[in-house]
């Protein structure tokens, strides 16, 4: 499979849901989540994991899913995802 380009409003493979309520459901929201980490937030390893892959699937879109997970992952870390039981429940 062949992906294209990723813009801004590309769907990311999966949505992630935040304990806050937010939706992060497409690269522009991840682009924009990265904007507003902290200081000691981007300096965490495992921000710096997502970012970069999000970079590399800038330049090789098969590479998104594995970016997505990144990110999943670095928002599990600072225990900033929301529970699945309680997305499942709404």
């Amino acid at each position: 499979m062949t992906l294209s380009a990723l813009t801004l409003i590309t769907p990311l493979p999966f949505p992630l849901e935040l304990k806050d309520g937010a939706r992060l459901t497409a690269v522009g929201d991840a682009v924009g989540y990265f904007t507003r980490l902290s200081d000691e937030q981007q300096e965490a390893h495992y921000w710096k994991l997502a970012i970069w892959m999000f970079n590399t699937a800038v330049n090789e879109p098969t590479y998104l899913r594995t970016a997505t997970m990144c990110l999943q992952t670095a928002l599990l870390m600072d225990q900033l995802l929301a529970d699945p039981h309680t997305v499942a429940d709404r």
